[in-house]
């Protein structure tokens, strides 16, 4: 038996244990799970228009008042070799601002894209076959609002997207085997530099919590290119990663860590805007 799907079969016994809910996203890569993919035209959100932008309404301003993008804490050795000088080449992702594309905010799994009214923010998606709600048994969901709690479970903030209707939220615990997942047109070439930034919040102060991209070839991460700085609340920050690949991959992954392993606490993250490369930390 495979690694993942060892992981895959306690995933869903976990799952059956406390219940499972609503909408998914399926690529390429649902075969390796042994389950069947949707037609190209599901992925490619034929047929389901992008809701209209909201960012000019006056409630989804981000507040934006960290100052200049936070710049990666993880930087490879291969980055490390570049000039300086150099200007990286712009990774153009699909839908950076993760918006639905079909269905309503919800977990962010393969089964239900073949499902009518599945939730899509195609051409992301992840290998997880389904979802268990707002837990940490779901690691990808789409979401139009999240409310962040004090220690007490008071709401202390209604969070709301940094640019337009959705913003994804993911969380550690599941997501160690099942990051967000976007298949590249050309893969990550060895050597080469490349940048985007992309904002992030937390939504407690602990655990801490990082944004890890990395690049692979199937549904489990395979090379780190890029961390950020801990992620701490209780606003929207904008982080700029930059990283040179030390092997070819078509895919881009994005994942949490977390300073506790089983907390299963979530992080935010939206509008993801490509770079020619980042300034110094400051």
């Amino acid at each position: 038996m495979s690694r993942l799907n060892f992981f895959a079969i306690v995933w869903l016994g976990c799952a059956a244990m406390i219940g499972c809910s609503e909408n998914i996203a399926l690529g390429s890569e649902c075969r390796e799970l042994g389950s069947s993919c949707p037609p190209a035209s599901v992925l490619d959100g034929a047929d389901a228009p992008i809701p209209p932008s909201e960012a000019g309404r006056p409630d989804a301003a981000r507040p934006m008042d960290a100052g200049p993008p936070l710049v990666d804490a993880f930087t490879p050795p291969a980055a490390e070799a570049s000039s300086p000088g150099d200007a990286s080449v712009v990774l153009v992702l699909g839908n950076p601002s993760f918006e639905r594309l079909q269905g309503e905010p919800g977990d962010i799994t393969t089964v239900n894209a073949i499902v009518p009214g599945g939730t899509l923010i195609a051409p992301w998606y992840t290998c997880q076959p389904i979802g268990a709600g707002n837990t940490g048994l779901t690691a990808v969901r789409a979401e139009a609002m999240v409310e962040r709690l004090d220690a007490d479970g008071g709401v202390t903030e209604v969070v709301q997207p940094s640019e337009g209707m959705t913003m994804v939220s993911i969380a550690h615990f599941a997501n160690v085997f099942f990051p967000l997942i976007q298949e590249l047109e050309a893969p990550l070439a060895s050597g080469q530099r490349y940048s985007f930034t992309l904002d992030v919040h937390a939504l407690a102060e602990e655990p801490e919590l990082w944004l890890q991209v990395w690049g692979a070839d199937g549904c489990l991460p395979d090379e780190l290119l890029a961390e950020s700085p801990p992620v701490r609340g209780p606003t929207w920050q904008t982080v700029c990663f930059d990283f040179t690949p030390e092997e070819p991959h078509r895919l881009v992954l994005l994942q949490a860590k977390s300073s506790s392993p089983l907390g299963g606490a979530r992080l935010l993250f939206d509008n993801l805007q490509p770079t020619t490369g980042c300034s110094p930390t400051r």
